[in-house]
């Protein structure tokens, strides 16, 4: 069953990464990036992979707040990403 209450912050062009809001009642955001898992016969089908997770402390009470917690989790977790890669 899909969760049609998603919302998602993406930026750039490759749109290799973002940050999800499961929407309901959950207070969590989702740092995700497009990929695929390894299987030992390498046959899996690309999909949204978790890196992180991040509770809100006080959840946003506008789609405005919400979006500048989505954008400030989003650039949080690349600059951890690029220090992981780079590292």
């Amino acid at each position: 069953m899909r969760n049609y209450e998603q919302l998602h912050y993406q930026e750039g062009c490759q749109r290799l990464y973002r940050v999800t809001w499961y929407g309901g009642s959950s207070n969590q955001l989702h740092f995700q990036k497009w990929g695929i898992v390894a299987t030992p016969s390498f046959d899996g089908e690309p999909e949204w992979i978790e890196l992180d997770c991040r509770p809100m402390m006080e959840f946003p009470t506008r789609v405005k707040e919400l979006w500048q917690e989505m954008r400030d989790y989003y650039h949080h977790c690349l600059e951890m990403e690029s220090y992981r890669v780079f590292n």
